[in-house]
């Protein structure tokens, strides 16, 4: 019995000591061999997903306060097979760049990418994107029976944090702006001791906030005056103009005025260039038909100089005198041939060259006689 207790007692040693070992030897390892992999594959994961983004020359902030946030890329696929993107996962859509998104809210979204790489494999890229509140509008605070007043606009229905510091004292003010985008808060001015104060604010929404606004600083003095050190805030609103206040504006804000004068100079001047322009196409028009018209009319001779128009004034005289002392000529021969043949006609034949040209005929009868009339016909000489 005491031999069967201590060969149990070895045996529940052994195997506690197994025990112990392969605990330790696969826990241990095991866990550092996962930890491990996690962070290779993490390494790998942003690899791939910068290798995506050169590819689609892709650029998507983390937040964003424009809901329209509009993205640009390319598609790295050699068929150009296009891009396709899902929202929220409300499914794939082709989409081309440049495109807007679709006026997101705000909090967080997941837009994915599913395109052709470069190699021809179909891929998918995850990319988040946070939409936040735009940064409120701050309008410039006033006094008013005893209390300072700040209001502003903002993204309606969401909550508005203003901190006012001065020196070392900093305090927060909230408030909720309304359904219209206005907000307001007031100060007891008894809480406003004199010395330099700056303002800003924020919205936040659904648990995202905006950036900060821009500051606004103003200087409390001993009387109670507000004066404003804002030179970097420009504001202006076209429906708060009207022509009784026209020309205090205008000499207030000299950027203004300079940017309506230069805008007025900009617009006579390109008025002045599309006139010039229009006149002159009108002007060649004129010119080129003209020109056709006096080319069909004979008219477009070339131009020539004094000198050659002397020489062909020379040689159109020159030659008037030929043709007339021509005409002289073949006048003088026409008369002296009509005299010659008025001779021929009065010329009186004897009886001799009667016969020498004329054989045939006899100018005496039977008789020998001459004869008073003499019948003649007469004939070329062959």
């Amino acid at each position: 019995m005491k031999n069967l207790k201590s060969n149990k007692n070895v045996l529940l040693k052994l195997l506690t000591i197994f025990t112990v070992f392969c605990l330790a030897t696969i826990t241990t390892p095991t866990d550092s061999v996962f930890a491990q992999d996690i962070a290779e594959l993490e390494e790998k994961e942003v690899e791939r997903e910068e290798d995506f983004l050169q590819q689609l020359l892709l650029d998507i902030p983390e937040t964003t306060d424009n809901p329209s946030h509009i993205i640009t890329f390319v598609d790295p696929s050699d068929d150009k097979s296009g891009v396709e993107l899902e929202i929220d996962e409300g499914g794939f859509e082709q989409i081309s760049s440049p495109y807007t998104l679709p006026a997101l809210s705000i909090g967080q979204h997941e837009l994915r990418f599913k395109f052709v790489d470069k190699y021809g494999s179909t891929q998918t890229l995850e990319k988040g994107l946070i939409v936040i509140p735009r940064p409120p509008i701050m309008n410039s605070p006033f006094f008013e029976e005893g209390l300072l007043k700040l209001s502003g606009t903002g993204l309606s229905n969401s909550d508005l944090v203003l901190i006012l510091s001065s020196g070392k004292n900093i305090s927060v003010e909230e408030t909720t702006i309304d359904a219209q985008g206005n907000w307001k808060i007031s100060i007891n001015e008894e809480e406003l001791s004199e010395g330099v104060y700056t303002f800003s604010a924020f919205t936040r929404r659904n648990g995202y906030a905006s950036n900060l606004s821009e500051p606004l600083t103003f200087e409390v003095g001993e009387s109670n005056n507000v004066s404003f050190n804002n030179d970097n805030e420009i504001y202006f609103s076209f429906k708060e103009i009207s022509w009784e206040n026209l020309g205090d504006i205008i000499t207030k804000n000299i950027d203004l005025g300079l940017l309506v004068g230069g805008a007025f100079i900009l617009g006579f001047v390109i008025c002045l260039l599309i006139t010039s322009l229009v006149k002159g196409s009108i002007d060649n028009k004129t010119i080129k038909n003209f020109e056709k018209k006096m080319k069909q009319n004979g008219m477009g001779k070339k131009d020539v100089t004094l000198k050659e128009k002397l020489s062909q004034k020379a040689e159109t005289e020159e030659g008037k005198k030929e043709v007339k002392e021509e005409k002289k000529k073949t006048k003088k021969a026409k008369k002296e041939k009509n005299g010659e043949k008025q001779n021929k006609t009065e010329k009186i034949l004897t009886k001799v060259d009667f016969l020498k040209d004329y054989k045939k005929f006899d100018p005496d009868d039977k008789e020998g006689k001459e004869k008073d009339n003499i019948e003649v016909k007469v004939t070329s000489k062959s």
